[in-house]
């Protein structure tokens, strides 16, 4: 019997029955369901917490957005059934005359996530009247550790250095209209230097590339890369000077004869140490009657605002990057690629980003802030030890002649450290000379071999001679052994 029918069961009559009552079985089976989840208490709970929530939401929101006393929650505050699932809303029913300030949005944004915590990104429909908050999804935690030969296939105008939370790899894209310098800052063993042994090792690799290294603090961290017949290491004052007044010259000849290769890159490791060098150098070595600052932060400064399209590009590292050690404010406001390595302070912060304070990072080695676009992202740095980049560097040169036509500028001694102030080639010096004549007054020594006019000087240390425009009486440095010497009158010279 079915029901007190009288009729008898069966099989057909028990299917019309339940399809008749489909809708009431399923609801009581999914009321069953959650019950069984999360218990008669957990579901009030929620119920409650929910409850709670939206008035708590709407007793904020009430001033803010210029409701009454008098008016329910329910009115114009719409609380998700579950507020911690990515892109869930929370609706807020506005006044006609609401005006979505900066500041009420925060105020809204920052009571949202105290109840629900998460990140909450504000949209408001002007047409429905109705401002709308959506969780966003959490960001992705960044890796401890990457290697750099993991982020090896970004062709050559891509340097990887790190990755992004979402896991995209970082680069600085030297063929980028507004990146075409770098400035890497941050505390002593936050990464800087590893971020710049990088940059060297990717650049180096290439046939085309040419790479300067000024070490001013004198660490011998780029030693690795000395066997590499297109890097070379300066170290002393008189030579950081000579090569960056070469990097203008060279500038100025490849504008004048519209070439653009091979690439050159100048690496700064430690600017503050490189700027109070060349200054004290110059302070010694100084025609009288010269005043201003030293040639080779001039031609620096010409250089970080001119020197994007002629495929010449500087990379500084340093730990203040005040206006001193990044040739003033124009010239920091070139560094299109800005990477903050560790924990900023305000000062530092302050004089990298301007009034833009960047987020915090965790205390973890390789973490860093860039702004590449105009926005903030956290990134890991990638690790590479001084040999592996030096074998990395090696194996991109592999195949490929030391000496080809389009690194004549080098010499075969550019295998060797230039601390031990070698000679530069005739060319370059050349450059630097014509350049150094240019800003100085005609300070710079005539190159060898080209009397032109001036003051025949002989040195007694090397027996080496040339001429000099500098006057008589003032202290200059010896073209190959830097030794110094004083220029003597013309008739003592005679």
């Amino acid at each position: 019997m079915i029901l007190g029918s009288g009729r008898p069961v069966t099989v057909l009559t028990v299917v019309t029955w339940l399809a008749a009552h489909l809708t009431w079985i399923g609801l009581a089976l999914v009321a069953v369901a959650v019950l069984y989840r999360f218990g008669w208490g957990g579901v009030r709970r929620r119920f409650l917490r929910r409850t709670a929530a939206a008035r708590s939401l709407a007793a904020k929101a009430r001033a803010v957005l210029g409701y009454g006393d008098t008016d329910e929650p329910g009115s114009f505050v719409q609380w998700p059934r579950d507020d911690q699932a990515t892109g869930t809303t929370i609706a807020l029913r506005c006044p006609r005359s609401f005006v979505p300030t900066a500041a009420k949005v925060e105020t809204l944004a920052s009571t949202i996530h105290a109840l629900a915590g998460g990140t909450w990104r504000a949209q408001h429909d002007a047409l429905h009247d109705r401002l709308t908050f959506v969780r966003e999804a959490p960001p992705r935690v960044l890796p401890d550790l990457v290697a750099f030969e993991d982020l090896l296939a970004g062709g050559r105008d891509r340097v990887p250095l790190g990755v992004h939370g979402d896991g995209r790899t970082l680069y600085w894209q030297l063929a980028r209209p507004d990146q075409p310098h770098a400035l890497v800052a941050g505390r002593t063993g936050s990464g800087k230097t590893t971020a710049l042994r990088a940059i060297v090792a990717h650049q180096a690799g290439r046939a085309d590339a040419i790479v300067d290294i000024i070490d001013a603090k004198r660490s011998n961290d780029f030693d690795e890369f000395l066997a590499l017949p297109n890097v070379r290491v300066w170290t002393s004052a008189a030579d950081m000077a000579r090569v960056v007044c070469d990097f203008k010259a060279e500038m100025d000849r490849r504008y004048r004869e519209g070439t653009t290769g091979p690439r050159r890159l100048l690496i700064i490791d430690e600017g503050a140490d490189f700027v109070g060098a060349v200054k004290q150098d110059w302070s010694e070595t100084k025609p009288r009657g010269v005043n201003g600052q030293p040639p080779a932060l001039s031609a620096l400064s010409t250089v970080l605002r001119q020197a994007r399209a002629a495929d010449l590009h500087v990379v500084e590292g340093c730990q203040q990057p005040n206006a001193t050690v990044t040739s003033g404010t124009e010239g920091r406001a070139q560094f299109g690629f800005k990477l903050a390595c560790g924990k900023l302070d305000v000062a530092l912060s302050t004089m990298m980003f301007g009034d833009r304070q960047p987020p915090a990072v965790e205390p973890v080695a390789g973490r860093a802030v860039v702004d590449e676009t105009g926005e903030f992202e956290r990134v890991q740095l990638a690790h590479i030890s001084p040999a592996r980049a030096a074998e990395i560097a090696a194996e991109g040169r592999s195949g490929f002649t030391e000496y080809d036509e389009r690194l004549d500028i080098l010499q075969a001694d550019t295998r060797q450290t230039m601390c031990s102030t070698p000679p530069i080639d005739a060319k370059s010096y050349e450059h630097t000379a014509e350049h150094m004549r240019t800003v100085t007054a005609d300070v710079c020594d005539a190159p060898p071999g080209d009397p032109g006019r001036g003051t025949p000087v002989g040195c007694s240390h090397c027996s080496h001679r040339w001429t000099t425009m500098a006057k008589p009486g003032s202290t200059i440095r010896c073209p190959q052994c830097r030794a110094p010497k004083r220029v003597p009158s013309a008739r003592s010279a005679a």
